[in-house]
């Protein structure tokens, strides 16, 4: 952990360190969040609701109280969002966004909190936009930029975040 990490620890009145599930509710009754603790610590699953009930975002801490695994996010009408996945708290592994109507709109691979390796883009009707490869959240590599009928119109190619060439077709 890093030293400007800051753990807090959820104890019982007595002061020993508290273990289970701890809900919040809105001002109406209502389920606003869930968490859960065990030795003081937040670890395990945890869901944060919208005024309406639907669930907002959904995870896991690990015993550090950090997210790990997937991390899920959802609209107000409980369709999905995001799905991005986490080490440790740092965004490590794939990553997908999607548009309001279900389509996949971004998909990639992150490293240390960064894009790194394939990244694509979608528009609405799940036609590929964007095709590239990131290094460190930048480009680097060929990208590729399709029309509306799937036609290849665009290639920038990008070495250490620096365009150097371009094709147009």
């Amino acid at each position: 952990m890093k030293n400007s990490d800051t753990i807090t620890v959820t104890t019982h009145e007595d002061g020993t360190p508290y273990t289970g599930t701890i809900i919040d509710y809105h001002d109406d009754g209502r389920i606003e969040g869930e968490r859960t603790f065990k030795n003081g610590l937040l670890d395990g699953p945890f869901k944060h609701y919208y005024d309406n009930g639907i669930v907002k975002l959904e995870g896991t801490f690990n015993n550090y109280g950090k997210i790990e695994g997937c991390l899920k996010s959802y609209g107000k009408n409980g369709e999905i969002v995001s799905e991005v996945h986490y080490k440790d708290g740092i965004l490590d592994g794939f990553h997908k966004n999607y548009h309001k109507n279900g389509q996949l709109k971004s998909d990639g691979i992150s490293k240390n909190g960064n894009p790194n390796g394939p990244v694509k883009y979608y528009d609405e009707n799940g036609k590929l936009q964007i095709e590239g490869m990131c290094k460190d959240g930048k480009w680097d590599g060929i990208v590729k930029r399709y029309n509306d009928k799937g036609d290849l119109e665009l290639e920038l190619t990008y070495k250490d975040a620096k365009l150097i060439d371009t094709k147009t077709y």
